[in-house]
């Protein structure tokens, strides 16, 4: 074999052996009896076959073609500098692909959640030649000459290629862009599939940003006395980030740029002086960025608050010469709002003792502050700070003033009851009313009711009027007329006055009783019980009531709005309203006591005819079989309907851990109820009645005595095949259950020893029953059954029931694994052929008698072989010569075997025929001369066989001869040699069409 390497050009020979060759044909191919073999190679190239002999070493004909091995295609990303880009880069994705040009790769683009399949076809080096395209597409049709080797031809377009081609995707969105190759297809279309691992992905990121984020309005400011100012600043991007500024001074436009860096979005600039700051330039960890606006700040440096302090004395009414209080005029200069401290001392000899601290907000520029005393002395006072917008706590020491003060006196009444239009209260009730006053002590104040004129002497600024009682009903106005001060200064007063309003009713309170001495009310234990009241009188009322029959009971209070309000409580006893008070005065009480009971709580028992009992509370039933019918009588007392519930549970061999199954309900309308106890599930249950219901204690409550019953269930026995047992067994006809060829059978059971079983024997025409009952005394059996197997067939081996010592009885179900038996005839065969001999290719047909699937033993040329057949028939296919021997037949087991004599089949060789070797011979002829072919024939004489004689056409473009129309046929027979003689004058191509020989012939019929 003869290789021609694509790309070092260079040509190799190397001789192939049997063992350099793979047969794929193999026994039971039903192929035309063309033998295929297969050559392994390494390396692409072109391959031709040069020369050919058989095992006999005959020179075999061959077709001259060449075979094309090209370089399987590949394709993978170029590794990526960075993966890491920004919106509106250029992302080039390098793709590197090697084999045979021209390519086409699919791909897949993935932004973001969005999926984009793609395709990129005619992928080819500028400078190499490639096959022209309809070689590549119609291979089927191609001219011959293109398998055709040419000695003359570089095959240059077949080289292995290496290209890179490069996608420029747009990089438009913030987002994870990733590409996957899905395959590679050459110029020849073999198509390589990429695993998932090609696969290239970079984060594109948005371009990040920079602004201000101060304001014209309130610029950020750079105080006195401090180092630096904060400028406001926002920043979009992943940081940290880096940027450039620049700072502007206002009174000479010097420019001086700064940079600095910064790790969080949300940031501020610390700048040193006053000035206009611009952005430049800002950039994050992966890109440069924009500047937004606003870009530019200006930073202000506010001047420090002022104050300039005027003072006025305010003149008395009664003196011209002295003053009592003091008038500030002050003016602001700075940022509003202002904030101005300032004290007042009364001065006492050589000491000075404060009054009082004021903390005034000021937001104008001017403001007046006023201070009038209520006492006389020398008052000192002191300016202490001023605060604006910017400053704190500036000092303004400088300015303190003292003034001897003497005050005018004035009185009034307590704010609380000038805001009151009217006071109310009952005739005979008696009252009070404060009063504030201010001036010299001792005061003397004069005052008036209904026209009546009274005073007082006061050494207090409080004092607190005492009213006469008011025994007629009406308004009455409370006037303040005049004050005198020490000094004799009287002043008459102006203030609000108060009027009384007196009331003849006074308010009463009881029980609602329904014309009863006293009312009652039963309710549940827990629930809430209403007392009714009648009120009368101006609410709200307050009301006082408390319960008599409990020991040194405390009086409760409820304030209402309501004259026919209620009271709530849970507790049983005898309630007495014991005070009112209304709005205006305290009234009477109205004797109506009022009775709280509780009704009895149901009550539920075991009925003790379905149940004994054991201990207090504790019943138990008898034991019953699992699936049974089981309950336990209950009985209730109280207002039915009633309700009831029960927990559940599966008690273990240790009692204090039961486990909880479910809680259960009942509900019923008479008081003699049914429980159905849980038999499905064989163990030791109890039920625990815990919670009671009836019509009058609606809500499920906890039992004081809490009932149980305990029952045990016990479980149904079960039989069942062992599992060591197996399930399907073949005997031969005539068998007994017993035969040795039959395993034992065991059985397991479950439940209380000993047992009864029924055991059925059944075969599957029904025709045959029998019935077995067996004493079984342990949980473990071995099972003998003496029936013999009379009739071919499935036979079943049936568990039908089993009762227990618990008198338990169950019937396994229909489910239940069954025990098969099969008997089976005697296997025989024989053949359908009537003729011994036989060709390679025939197929061997039998016949099979008994039970499939058979297992079928025979000799090929003294190799013992094994088949199986599934049906009645049997085909064996003759793929080589020799003889074939049945020798056995039998199940799939080999069981129930029948030996066979003299039935052997002999299979011959198919003929063959070689014209001059095998090769192609051209053999020129003069005119007149004559040409002879040598016919070799292969097999058993006599042979008949056919030639022909076809049209030899020379074809010039391609200078290659073809073969044309037939011209001459002709049939030989009865031919006793294995070589024969064609003597021809005439020109033409010679071939052998058909041959026999005693046996067989080619091609088949």
């Amino acid at each position: 074999m003869e290789h021609f390497d694509f790309d070092t050009k260079l040509n190799t020979t190397k001789g192939l052996s049997r063992n350099d060759l793979k047969r794929t044909i193999e026994l039971n191919s039903k192929d035309d009896g063309a033998e295929i073999y297969y050559v392994r190679i390494k390396a692409p190239g072109l391959y031709t076959l040069k020369d050919v002999k058989s095992r006999n070493n005959i020179d075999v004909r061959t077709k001259h073609k060449a075979v094309y091995v090209f370089t399987c295609p590949t394709a993978e990303f170029e590794s990526s500098a960075t993966t890491d880009l920004c919106t509106g880069d250029d992302g080039p994705v390098g793709i590197k692909v090697s084999g045979v040009p021209p390519f086409s790769l699919g791909y897949i683009q993935r932004v973001g959640d969005w999926e984009f399949p793609s395709k990129i076809s005619q992928i080819r080096p500028q400078d190499v030649n490639v096959l022209p395209a309809e070689k590549i597409h119609d291979m089927d049709n191609v001219d011959p000459e293109f398998f055709r080797p040419n000695p003359t031809q570089f095959y240059s377009w077949a080289a292995t290629h290496h290209q890179t081609v490069y996608l420029k995707p747009t990089l438009e969105h913030p987002t994870l862009y990733e590409y996957q190759l899905l395959n590679v297809t050459d110029g020849f279309g073999n198509t390589v599939f990429l695993d998932q691992s090609s696969v290239i992905n970079f984060r594109v990121h948005e371009h990040p940003s920079a602004k201000f984020a101060c304001n014209d309005v309130d610029p950020p400011k750079l105080l006195v006395n401090e180092d630096v100012a904060h400028i406001p600043f926002e920043l979009q991007g992943s940081g940290p980030w880096k940027v450039g500024y620049r700072h502007i001074q206002e009174s000479n436009d010097k420019t001086t740029e700064f940079n600095v860096s910064l790790s969080v979005p949300m940031a501020s600039l610390q700048v040193r002086s006053p000035g206009i700051y611009e952005l430049l330039e800002v950039s994050d960890s992966y890109c440069k960025g924009n500047i937004l606006t606003p870009s530019t700040c200006r930073v202000v440096q506010p001047p420090l608050p002022s104050i300039e302090i005027r003072e006025t004395p305010i003149p008395s009414e009664c003196s011209g010469t002295d003053f009592i209080g003091m008038k500030f005029f002050t003016e602001l200069k700075g940022t509003p709002p202002f904030n101005l401290k300032y004290n007042v001392y009364k001065k006492t000899g050589r000491s000075k003792t404060i009054v009082g601290s004021w903390n005034e907000t000021i937001d104008r520029s001017r403001y007046i502050i006023s201070y009038m005393p209520t006492t006389s002395g020398d008052y000192i006072y002191e300016f202490e700070s001023l605060s604006d917008k910017n400053y704190r706590d500036q000092d303004i020491s400088k300015y303190a003033f003292s003034h001897t003060v003497y005050p005018q006196p004035d009185a009034s009444f307590d704010e609380s009851l000038t805001t009151l239009k009217t006071i109310r209260t009952c005739v005979g009730e008696s009252i009070s009313l404060d009063v504030k006053l201010t001036g010299a002590r001792p005061l003397t104040l004069f005052w008036s009711i209904s026209g009546q004129l009274y005073s007082e002497e006061i050494q207090d600024d409080k004092y607190r009027l005492k009213i006469p009682n008011l025994e007629k009903p009406g308004p009455h106005v409370v006037s303040l007329v005049m004050i005198k001060d020490a000094n004799g200064c009287s002043i008459d007063l102006e203030a609000r006055d108060v009027v009384i309003d007196v009331r003849r009713e006074r308010p009463t309170a009881g029980f609602y009783t329904n014309n009863q001495f006293n009312g009652s009310v039963e309710i549940t234990q827990g629930s809430t019980a209403t007392l009714p009241l009648r009120l009368a009188g101006k609410g709200p009322w307050m009301v006082g009531y408390k319960n008599t029959e409990k020991e040194n009971a405390e009086t409760n209070m409820v304030v209402t709005e309501d004259p026919n309000a209620t009271l709530e409580t849970k507790e049983p006893g005898t309630y007495e309203v014991v005070s009112v008070q209304d709005e205006f005065c305290r009234g009477n009480v109205i004797p109506s006591p009022y009775t709280v009971r509780w009704i009895d709580k149901p009550v539920m028992t075991i009925d003790d005819e379905t149940a004994i009992l054991k201990q207090e509370d504790a019943y138990e039933k008898p034991g019953v079989c699992q699936g049974a019918s089981a309950s336990v009588g209950i009985k209730f007392q109280g207002h039915g309907s009633f309700y009831c519930s029960y927990d559940k549970y599966q008690v273990g061999s240790w009692k204090l851990n039961p486990v909880h199954l479910g809680t259960e309900e009942i509900n019923s309308v008479y008081p003699n109820a049914q429980v159905n106890l849980d038999t499905n599930t064989s163990g030791k249950f109890r039920y625990l009645f815990n919670k009671i219901a009836d019509q009058r204690y609606s809500d499920p409550f906890v039992t004081f005595h809490r009932q149980t019953v305990e029952y045990t269930v016990h479980p149904l026995p079960t039989v069942a095949f062992s599992g060591r047992t197996k399930k399907q067994h073949s005997l031969c006809v005539g068998d007994s259950l017993l035969s040795n060829d039959m395993p034992p059978i065991w059985l397991d059971l479950t439940g209380q020893a000993p047992f009864v079983v029924e055991i059925r024997v059944k075969h599957q025409t029904a025709n045959h029953l029998q019935t077995h009952h067996l004493s079984v005394p342990t949980h473990k059996y071995k099972l003998e059954l003496f029936d013999v197997l009379e009739t071919s067939g499935l036979y079943n081996i049936e568990l039908v029931s089993v009762v227990d010592n618990n008198g338990c009885h169950s019937t396994t179900p229909a489910s239940n694994p069954v025990l098969t038996v099969e008997a089976m005839e005697v296997a025989t065969i024989s053949s359908s052929d009537t003729c011994a001999d036989h060709c390679v290719g025939d197929d061997l047909d039998y016949t099979l008698y008994g039970v499939s699937p058979f297992a079928v033993s025979y000799q090929f040329n003294g190799r013992n072989k094994k088949i199986t057949a599934s049906s009645s028939t049997l085909s064996i296919l003759a793929d080589s010569p020799g003889n074939l021997t049945i020798i056995s037949v039998g199940d799939k087991r080999n069981k129930c075997t029948t030996y066979i004599n003299h039935m052997t089949s002999i299979i011959h060789q198919t003929p063959s025929s070689f014209i001059s070797g095998g090769r192609e011979v051209f053999e020129n002829i003069h005119e007149g001369d004559t040409a002879q072919a040598v016919i070799d024939l292969v097999g058993t004489p006599p042979f008949e066989f056919k030639w022909q004689r076809s049209e030899l056409v020379w074809n010039k473009d391609k200078n290659h001869h073809y073969k044309g129309n037939v011209l001459e046929t002709h049939l030989v027979q009865d031919v006793q040699d294995n070589r024969y003689y064609i003597n021809t004058a005439v020109e033409g191509i010679i071939e052998v069409t058909y041959i026999k020989d005693r046996y067989c012939q080619y091609p088949r019929l």
